[in-house]
């Protein structure tokens, strides 16, 4: 690959003028060339010599053909057609027809062309094809299409058999040589404009245009337009019949390889300078090697060009410029990586390795992360703007000497930071401080809310304490009454009798009765006097021992009548001590008063004083052998009308009372546990010696004491959540069913509603709700109706059923209670104490799930199951794994069998029951039987493991210390302690 350019006058080895217009082939060793400006030239291939013609010089010679076999037909722009004689360098005018037409022809500012079809004939192109038969030297001009009109110039294509093409800047034509008739083959449309047409060795054009390069297949006459970004315009396009289409394009020179479907690139290195090639100046010749020609010399291709190398590039990064500066020092990594602030310009430069270091190439770039658009390039530079945030890989790859793409490889691992407005500590934070907004106007908004009930609450309490308070004057004021014509004449009566009289006790147990009814009459008036601040303590000086003797002898006799013995002592070093006798007698025989109460027959009473020096204070203790504090709640103890489990009789208001009287003098009261049995409660005073008077001030003494109590108690209470429960509401009434589902909407996780019995049921076995509210009088299935048949149910028989009715007889009830119901609630009622039945029968339930859970021994099915299916499930299954224990096939699949459920109701059941799956169910009733094993019999830990079904110790080992904390061994050990323990004691 070569391209001739001009040389000076005189020199043999190049051109007259740069600039080629036309091309002609006469033998294998001449080749016209005619130029713009620089006249003919003659270009001998075989020697690779030019002679140029100086009586042509200066003309520019647009087209040359054959005319005879010593001359040459030659059209020169705006001149005409001439005929060249090379031998002399003349040339003489040729008349195209006539005068007339010649000058229109030649004299229209465009060249006429001129192609020899034929031996005998040659083809003038101008606004018609004029056809010229040199033997007769006559013309013809061809038959054309009516409407038909040549657009431009007329350009041959090549001749083919019978037929001859040729095209202008919008069609390509077809001219029959036998008719003489010129047809249309192909026409473009819109602004599309042809440059230059080829016909390859298929019959197939290739069509160059401004918008580039075009195929056209005539027999099924599809066009194929090529998209690429490599040129725009083709302005020149020749086929060499060996499966490559030449072109030039854009100062470049491209060939398409028609089989292998590719372009390949040629440069300078190759011999093909940057030329801007015309239109018409093109040749095949009959060697087959293709001139080109344009503004910048004649490019001659030989047919015998060497096959490309098949060293590939290599593509290595050369530079990184970000916003105009070089960041090459800051690349890390491998592969090579960056990071960019966001909104950067980056500019990407890389370089190839081959031999052929001038070879131009095309580069194919690729931002993956991004899209999968790819961008072909002559420039080894990629340019980015405005990357969005991301991690991106910059892939490249570019064209080898075949015309083929290298394998694409990441040069440059690129990461876009996002502005600080999109990072995501931004971005969490602002989710944070929205989040906090809205809960923090959430949490203010329910606590203005919360403070203005309570607000409420606390005036309706105070309310409702008055009233109480009120109601407890006037009732203690009707008292006293009666009270009076009671104890007045009873001590008139003891006055008169004889000890020995045998009404003597009774009547003095009656009086001593009349005597404490009197006492708590007048308890409860002196509270409220304390409470309007009417009340006084007299502090004065008293002998303490002596004084505790005198208020204890009005026991004795009491405690003699139950055979209990009143013991004292007392501390000789208390003498004096400044107290409110009245008040701390009241204490003193409240105290008394209890311990006689809880204290078996043939026991001892002991009232002990003692004195505390490095606390200044003085103890006054009374212990019982009773019951003591074991069914008490200490905390609860000194709080109005609390009693303990089992307490049968009193009002709950004396300890309460004492406590404010003691705390009144600045003391302190309590109560704990004997080592041994019985109770020790006791009150403290300051060890003072003056008198003084202090006046209680106005204060709600008793409701303060319950009032906190109540609260803790309240909200242990309202703890209880039942959000992540369902419920199913049934009844008939729509407007009852839609007021439940709103008024329990925000306490459920789920409310279904129901209309009947019949469609309940269907929905508790297609949704399992965790409770069921239900009414009693419906159709097709009444509320019993619909509890017995959910009792009976195995699988949903554990579900908590409460009914609702209006009749509000014990019948009903005991009907509802016979079918299985959990609890009866009677219409109308209040949707709080709904609530609360349902948070109790939901607690009691998962309270039994916890003592599944809880290590310990498996609770009795009779006691932690609420209908008789779900007991006899446990019962069954209990006996099944009792009496299989140590038997290697207990497994789910056995007690699937046995008990006869498949397995996921097996597992539905038992998590319903117990919150354990089957396995861990039968893992606990292993531990369990295992523990009674080790703490009852000698057994070794293996004749225990294969007792309670484990096929080797150590397993069982592992799992009992997963179970109880411990190994068998730490366990036995611990046991046999806490026994010696509890022997020597």
């Amino acid at each position: 690959m070569v391209t001739y350019t001009d040389v000076v006058p005189g020199n043999d080895r190049g051109l007259s003028n740069n600039t080629i217009l036309s091309l002609y082939q006469q033998s294998d060793d001449k080749i016209w060339i005619g130029t713009d400006g620089g006249g003919v030239n003659l270009f001998n291939p075989l020697t690779e010599k030019f002679t140029h013609y100086l009586s042509t010089w200066e003309d520019k010679v647009a087209s040359i053909c054959q005319f005879t076999p010593d001359k040459l037909l030659i059209s020169l722009f705006s001149q005409g057609v001439f005929v060249f004689n090379p031998s002399t360098g003349e040339k003489q005018p040729f008349t195209i027809i006539d005068d007339e037409t010649t000058t229109r022809l030649c004299n229209r500012g465009k060249a006429v062309n001129l192609y020899q079809n034929s031996p005998d004939n040659v083809l003038l192109l101008g606004d018609h094809v004029y056809q010229y038969d040199l033997n007769k030297r006559t013309f013809r001009i061809a038959t054309e299409q009516e409407g038909q009109d040549i657009i431009g110039a007329l350009l041959p294509i090549t001749n083919h058999e019978d037929y001859t093409y040729l095209n202008d800047t919008k069609r390509i034509y077809q001219l029959d040589k036998r008719n003489n008739r010129l047809t249309s083959l192909f026409r473009c449309f819109n602004d599309t404009v042809i440059n230059s047409v080829a016909r390859d060795e298929y019959g197939d054009f290739w069509i160059g245009s401004n918008y580039g390069l075009i195929h056209y297949n005539p027999a099924t006459k599809v066009r194929t337009p090529f998209t690429t970004t490599l040129f725009t315009e083709v302005t020149l396009i020749v086929c060499d019949q060996q499966g490559k289409v030449w072109f030039g394009t854009n100062d470049m020179l491209f060939a398409w390889l028609i089989k292998e479907k590719k372009f390949v690139l040629f440069g300078e290195s190759d011999g093909a300078i940057q030329n801007e090639y015309l239109s018409k100046p093109r040749l095949l010749s009959s060697h087959g090697d293709v001139y080109m020609g344009g503004v910048k010399g004649l490019l001659h291709i030989n047919s015998n060009l060497p096959p490309a190398t098949s060293e590939l590039p290599k593509l290595q990064l050369s530079d990184v410029i970000v916003n105009g500066e070089s960041v090459n020092n800051e690349l890390c990594g491998d592969p090579t990586g960056i990071s960019v602030p966001w909104n950067s310009n980056i500019s990407i430069r890389i370089m190839s390795k081959e031999e052929d270091i001038f070879r131009q190439k095309v580069y194919r770039y690729q931002i993956e992360g991004l899209n999968d658009q790819q961008i072909e390039s002559y420039n080894p530079e990629l340019v980015i703007r405005s990357l969005p945030p991301g991690d991106y890989q910059i892939m490249a790859s570019c064209t080898a000497k075949d015309g083929s793409w290298i394998p694409s490889q990441q040069i440059l691992e690129l990461t876009v930071l996002p502005p600080w407005y999109r990072t995501w500590w931004f971005t969490l934070g602002c989710a944070l401080l929205v989040t906090g907004m809205i809960v923090e106007t959430f949490r203010r908004t329910l606590k203005r809310k919360e403070d203005k009930l309570k607000w409420a609450m606390k005036e309706h309490e105070q309310q409702v304490y008055e009233e109480k308070v009120r109601f407890l004057i006037n009732i203690s004021h009707e008292l006293r009454t009666p009270l009076t014509l009671i104890h007045a004449p009873l001590s008139r009566i003891l006055k008169s009798l004889s000890p020995a009289d045998i009404q003597y006790l009774p009547l003095k147990a009656i009086y001593r009765q009349s005597q404490r009814m009197k006492n708590l009459i007048n308890m409860v008036l002196d509270v409220r006097k304390m409470e309007v601040g009417e009340s006084k303590l007299l502090i004065q000086p008293h002998p303490l021992n002596e004084w505790i003797e005198h208020v204890s002898q009005d026991f004795v006799s009491e405690g003699e009548a139950k055979n209990i013995q009143i013991h004292y002592r007392l501390d000789p070093r208390i003498k004096i001590v400044s107290f409110d006798k009245d008040k701390c007698e009241i204490i003193l025989s409240n105290l008394l008063i209890n311990a006689l109460k809880h204290s078996p027959q043939d026991t001892e009473i002991t009232i002990t004083s003692e004195l505390l020096p490095e606390e200044k204070r003085v103890r006054i203790s009374i212990t019982d052998q009773g019951c003591g504090l074991q069914q008490v709640d200490t905390q609860k103890l000194f709080t109005r009308f609390y009693q303990g489990m089992g307490e049968q009789s009193g009002t709950g208001i004396g300890l309460s009372y004492s406590k404010i009287l003691v705390e009144l003098h600045g003391g302190s009261i309590g109560a704990r546990d004997n080592s041994e049995s019985g109770a020790t409660f006791f009150f403290e005073l300051p060890l003072k010696l003056e008198s003084e008077e202090i006046i209680c001030q106005p204060k709600a003494y008793l409701n303060e004491l319950m009032s906190d109590d109540s609260g803790k108690q309240s909200q242990e209470e309202d703890n209880f959540a039942t959000a992540p429960y369902s419920i199913l509401v049934v009844d008939d009434n729509p407007d009852l069913t839609d007021f439940l589902k709103k008024a329990l909407g925000e306490y459920f996780k789920r409310i279904l509603t129901a209309s009947d019995g019949v469609e309940a049921l269907q929905l508790i076995k297609s949704h399992t709700p965790d409770i069921i509210v239900s009414d009693v009088m419906m159709p097709r299935m009444n509320g019993y109706e619909l509890c017995k048949n959910i009792k009976e149910d195995i699988a949903i028989s554990h579900i908590p059923v409460i009914l609702l009715t209006a009749r509000d007889d014990k019948q009903s009830q005991m009907s509802g209670y016979k079918n299985g119901a959990d609890a009866y609630l009677t219409k109308p009622f209040e949707v709080e104490m709904l609530m609360e039945l349902i948070r109790n029968r939901l607690k009691n339930r998962e309270h039994t799930k916890k003592r599944y859970l809880n290590a310990g021994l498996i609770p009795a099915p009779e006691e932690s199951t609420f209908s008789q299916a779900d007991e006899t499930f446990l019962l069954k299954l209990n006996k099944i794994i009792q009496e299989n224990l140590d038997s290697s096939r207990l497994d789910i699949p056995f007690i699937c069998k046995e008990i006869g459920m498949s397995r996921a109701s097996l597992y539905n059941k038992l998590k319903a029951l117990t919150d354990m799956g089957a396995n861990d169910y039968i893992n606990k009733f292993r531990m369990e039987q295992a523990i009674l094993l080790i703490t009852g019999t000698e057994m070794s830990f293996t004749e225990i493991a294969e007792k309670v079904g484990f096929t080797t110790s150590r397993y069982f080992s592992t799992t009992f210390k997963q179970y109880t904390g411990e190994t068998p061994t730490q366990y036995k050990e611990k046991h046999k302690r806490e026994t010696s323990k509890t022997i020597n004691q």
